[in-house]
């Protein structure tokens, strides 16, 4: 069945709208913890650029999802440089 056939009858529970076949939601849990880091770097940027850290925090989170991480890697992909460069949880 292609993708544009489904009705909502044939979408997983907690699927993204929209979203390929197999992708879920993410839970509040990813969104507190992306909040958390966003306000832990609020003041950094990236390295010699104007860039906001969250970026960084951001691609590789996104990495790690594309490449079949689950929430809590994922969690931990956003949170992988509060402690080394924040001082902590």
């Amino acid at each position: 069945m292609i993708a544009d056939e489904m009705n909502a009858d044939d979408a997983a529970p907690n699927s993204v709208p929209g979203a390929p076949l197999g992708m879920n939601a993410l839970s509040p849990r990813f969104e507190d913890a992306l909040v958390f880091a966003a306000q832990l770097h609020t003041r950094q940027k990236r390295k010699g650029t104007e860039i906001p850290y969250v970026a960084h925090l951001l691609a590789v989170a996104g990495l790690a999802l594309e490449y079949g991480a689950n929430e809590d890697e994922a969690i931990a992909a956003l949170l992988h440089d509060a402690i080394e460069d924040q001082g902590g949880v």
